[in-house]
């Protein structure tokens, strides 16, 4: 996201999607690991402050990839994800706290079929972008699931 304008001295952030990646972890019987291919994400800071911005994130559910045709349908079927019923996955933080001199920490509300539970995320910022105020930013999100 680029913003058009930002008062003086707020730091606009564009979140590189093709260096950026958004990572589950399902504990089951049987352990699964993956991505979702489609996701949009947005960080808008409201004061020269980076702690007192806003992060949020909308998952597509149905892109979950695995790796395997037979557990991508198994997740995005009823028992799990429900991507026909919940297509979206969000995620809206509410604080952010500055954990180096390039890397953020989002603690938030991650919402899964209209279940909310506390996450946090990785965020890491690099180079100076194409002006003064403007960085680029890196998502690492990595985010632990529970079967229902």
């Amino acid at each position: 996201m680029i913003q058009a304008q930002a008062p003086a001295g707020v730091p606009i952030i564009k979140i590189m999607k093709e260096d950026s990646s958004i990572k589950f972890h399902v504990k089951a019987s049987v352990a699964i690991d993956g991505t979702f291919d489609k996701w949009d994400a947005t960080a808008t800071m409201t004061s020269p402050d980076v702690e007192t911005g806003v992060l949020d994130i909308k998952i597509q559910a149905a892109s979950v990839n695995t790796g395997s045709g037979m557990k991508d349908e198994k997740l995005k079927g009823k028992n799990f994800f429900g991507a026909e019923h919940d297509p979206l996955i969000t995620f809206h933080s509410t604080k952010i706290v500055q954990t180096g001199p390039d890397t953020l920490a989002y603690v938030g509300d991650f919402t899964i079929r209209g279940v909310t539970k506390p996450e946090k995320l990785a965020f890491t910022l690099s180079g100076k972008g194409t002006g003064v105020q403007q960085r680029l930013g890196r998502l690492r999100a990595l985010v632990p699931l529970m079967m229902p």
